[in-house]
């Protein structure tokens, strides 16, 4: 490739091969939750508790603020949890060492649980989101075969069935509406820009590990200032 024609945010770098394959994404992920950090055996006897869930079930519930009021001799965090599992939509309360955790039906991306301005004295932490892989993988995503299914899926460190294997990369970025599969085009081998990579198991950087699994398996990752890439002749 001449040096002069290429674009530092390409990814392929040279005459790669390519093929077009079913890609399978799980878009589930997991739940939101939030945790009570104080109050829990303090007497919120008939006091409320607001909170909304949304996870995009186009539920009523979705998106509404819902409010849970606690009934008489509600100074026990089992009682408080008893109390939001009969009220409430979408969740799920437990009791985890005396604090009471409220978890989401469904998980993925975009799933979030939110504590409102209720009467009960009881005090949250701050949420978390549900997570998941996202709805659009980018241009560079590492991909490996599901050695059960024998398709494809988005390489995770800790995958099972081979997927934690990086053998291909997703050619361009690909958007899914929902689990399922989807026909992409792959680069199978040759080279990459390394920087264009992308995992979508976490947010930490490729490591050099995972790097030299994909050039075992015929997918070479360079950086771009290895200038010995290029032909100049």
């Amino acid at each position: 490739m001449d040096l002069e024609h290429f674009v530092p945010t390409d990814l392929a770098m040279g005459d790669n091969t390519y093929r077009e394959e079913l890609v399978t994404a799980d878009l589930t992920g997991t739940a939101a939750s939030v945790t009570s950090t104080s109050g829990e055996t303090d007497d919120d006897s008939t006091k409320t508790l607001k909170f909304t869930v949304t996870d995009g079930s186009g539920e009523a519930w979705d998106g509404v603020e819902q409010t849970v009021t606690y009934p008489s001799s509600s100074d026990t965090a089992l009682e408080k949890a008893a109390a939001i599992n009969d009220q409430g939509l979408g969740i799920n309360a437990t009791v985890d060492t005396g604090h009471v955790v409220i978890t989401t039906d469904l998980g993925g991306l975009g799933v979030t649980i939110a504590i409102g301005s209720g009467t009960a004295t009881m005090v949250w932490g701050t949420p978390v989101a549900g997570t998941g892989q996202s709805a659009t993988w980018p241009k560079g995503t590492l991909l490996g075969r599901n050695s059960s299914t024998k398709k494809l899926g988005a390489y995770s460190g800790s995958g099972s069935n081979d997927l934690d294997n990086p053998r291909f990369v997703l050619a361009d970025a690909l958007t899914f509406s929902a689990s399922g599969d989807l026909k992409a085009t792959i680069i199978t081998g040759g080279r990459v820009n390394q920087s264009t990579l992308s995992k979508l198991d976490d947010a930490t950087a490729i490591d050099t590990l995972v790097l030299d699994k994909l050039r075992a398996n015929g997918v070479e990752p360079v950086k771009t200032t290895d200038h010995s890439v290029y032909d100049n002749s």
